[in-house]
């Protein structure tokens, strides 16, 4: 049976520009394209919206607020999250959401960093701030198909000899594309251990549910889904962990995340100046684009127009 949708007339409606320039775009592991009808949707949500600093109160800001909001709740059903269980961090990327991750763990002598020896480089930075706190540190090698090599065991006896603490790895490799086994996740966590997902890659396929791999933490970055905004990543958190996080620094409106009266120092403070970019985001989701699969994902209406 024939496919039915025509790629030569999305590449022609979406992406006239690669024909104009003569380009073919391979690069998606590090960035989707976004399509014609992505820019048109967000100059027009921009064009007929007035936003603000969702920090403030008044209608402006409102509207930031509520795009931040549906936002974070698409965030959730794409991972198949518990909303009770989960929330979302907004960050400007996936090595911010990372960063996030290393500053604010709770490392010490007896709660190690363990992470694959082909990690996103930004979990690799992570080794300094938990040197900094005391903590050992154990690197994971690869097999000669660049697999982990029998992870399952390795952190163990990283555990016996140190103790659990957060074990770092990609869902898949941004080095060589492999698909590390995730079953990983539910060993570690029987041990001890906390459990960082890189899901940059891997998260542009879909299907990668928080409730059959419920994760600690999962960091991810929205242009590589559909490619707009480009200045837009998550953490995607446990509450509970969370709650044992413990951030270094505050910005503008700490006041609110965290409490003039001491509210516990796990609470979320979102990146400042993220309205914007959350605009885009919501135009991609609300449009005609050529994201109709991330949209049945989401439990979003298709669009007619995405198929033609």
């Amino acid at each position: 049976m024939l496919n039915p949708f025509d790629f030569d007339a999305l590449r022609a409606r979406e992406f006239s520009r690669l024909d104009a320039q003569s380009l073919a775009y391979l690069d998606y592991a590090a960035a989707a394209l976004y399509g014609q009808s992505q820019v048109d949707a967000y100059a027009e949500r921009l064009a007929r919206t007035v936003y603000g600093n969702p920090h403030s109160a008044h209608a402006p800001s409102q509207a930031s607020t509520d795009d931040v909001a549906l936002a974070k709740a698409a965030t959730l059903a794409f991972f198949d999250a518990d909303p009770a269980l989960y929330e979302v961090c907004l960050t400007a990327n996936t090595s911010a959401a990372l960063k996030l991750v290393a500053e604010s763990y709770p490392f010490d002598a007896g709660r190690p960093l363990v992470f694959s020896a082909d990690n996103h480089n930004s979990v690799t930075g992570a080794r300094e701030f938990a040197r900094a706190k005391g903590a050992p540190i154990v690197t994971l090698p690869l097999d000669g198909d660049l697999r982990l090599d029998r992870p399952d065991l390795r952190i163990a006896a990283a555990a016996g000899t140190h103790g659990a603490g957060l074990l770092a790895f990609p869902a898949q490799s941004n080095f060589s594309g492999v698909k590390h086994d995730l079953e990983l996740i539910g060993t570690a966590q029987a041990l001890g251990y906390d459990v960082l997902l890189d899901a940059a890659a891997a998260g542009v396929a879909g299907g990668l549910s928080l409730r059959e791999h419920p994760v600690e933490f999962l960091a991810l970055a929205f242009y590589k889904l559909f490619g707009l905004p480009s200045g837009m990543g998550a953490l995607v958190v446990k509450r509970s962990a969370l709650a044992r996080s413990k951030r270094p620094w505050f910005a503008g409106a700490a006041e609110r995340a965290f409490g003039l009266a001491g509210q516990g120092a796990g609470a979320c403070l979102d990146r400042l100046g993220a309205q914007f970019s959350i605009a885009a985001f919501q135009a991609c989701l609300g449009a005609g684009t050529p994201v109709g699969a991330l949209r049945l994902s989401l439990g979003l209406p298709s669009n007619a127009a995405d198929v033609d």
